[in-house]
């Protein structure tokens, strides 16, 4: 699960988290010196050569290192340009993702939350959308986490940021309704699972139209849920109208098809009936 950026400096960073960990050819001396080197308190730096370096320490997987640099440049950049400043509050992020990247799940909400209270004191468009981007965060490091409820919490916070910002049928308003309705029903919670499932099915029909795959898709969650509840005759109803959208589309069955009609099969036989599977889906095609 990878958290959003708010700012360039955290999508370097996961740029450079995946490159590999040896220095790069024609790296010089005095870079590679800086990689091994403590802390050096008696020279002045930059806050962007701070970052820099805590960015080369991440490269090498040396977290807590990183943090000190990063400290470092939030130390500078709060004297220099002040708490509030965009460049001061990033840092905040940056500091977030190491503590996510070597699993201190607890001080990474503690730095997002911290650069979410200073957001939340803008009322433009772009802080409105930082304050969103903040709130996903928080919310995936608890997901993350396997902190279910705070997950839940911070991702219904972020639809309504969401929704502000975004609208109420972007793409990634739908998602978040998908991630929430994914956790109800991991937790069995089949009601909740239900309304949010159905709450994504009703923008997504309207975005997309009833024949969709994505619709047929849906469809799948929901029959899911009924047959979690106990409802098979439900779960194989909501499968059918699945299937025939799938079929509808391409013509002919084909390998997603062939999914949920293997799905209908087993639910067909938690429903007792007599009649042969094949024989009860081809009278329900028409």
């Amino acid at each position: 699960m990878r958290l959003l950026p708010v700012y360039p400096l955290i999508a370097t960073l996961f740029v450079l988290t995946s490159c590999a960990t040896t220095a790069p050819d024609g790296e010089t001396e005095a870079v590679q010196q800086q990689e091994i080197s403590p802390l050096v308190k008696n020279k002045q730096r930059t806050a962007k050569e701070c970052d820099d370096i805590a960015i080369q320490r991440i490269r090498h997987a040396k977290y807590d290192q990183a943090t000190g640099w990063y400290l470092e440049a939030l130390s500078i950049r709060e004297k220099k340009l002040g708490a509030y400043h965009p460049e001061t509050v990033a840092t905040y992020d940056s500091l977030a993702w190491v503590s996510l990247s070597k699993g201190d799940y607890e001080k990474a909400v503690e730095w997002y939350q911290k650069a979410l209270s200073i957001r939340e004191h803008s009322s433009s468009r772009k802080g409105l959308y930082d304050r969103l981007i903040t709130s996903e965060n928080i919310a995936k490091v608890y997901h993350r986490w396997g902190k279910w409820n705070k997950a839940l919490e911070w991702y219904k916070k972020t639809v309504e940021l969401r929704k502000l910002s975004q609208g109420k049928e972007h793409p990634n308003t739908i998602a978040d309704y998908h991630r929430i309705a994914a956790i109800y029903h991991s937790q069995n919670d089949f009601r909740n699972a239900l309304v949010w499932y159905q709450k994504e099915l009703a923008i997504q029909e309207k975005r997309l139209g009833k024949n969709h795959p994505t619709v047929a898709g849906i469809y799948g969650d929901i029959a899911n849920v009924y047959f979690g509840r106990g409802n098979y005759e439900q779960a194989l109803s909501e499968n059918l109208i699945a299937y025939k959208i799938l079929v509808k589309k391409s013509g002919t069955p084909h390998r997603e098809s062939g999914k949920v009609k293997t799905n209908m099969k087993e639910i067909y036989r938690y429903t007792a009936r007599a009649k042969p599977f094949d024989d009860w889906l081809s009278e329900n095609m028409h």
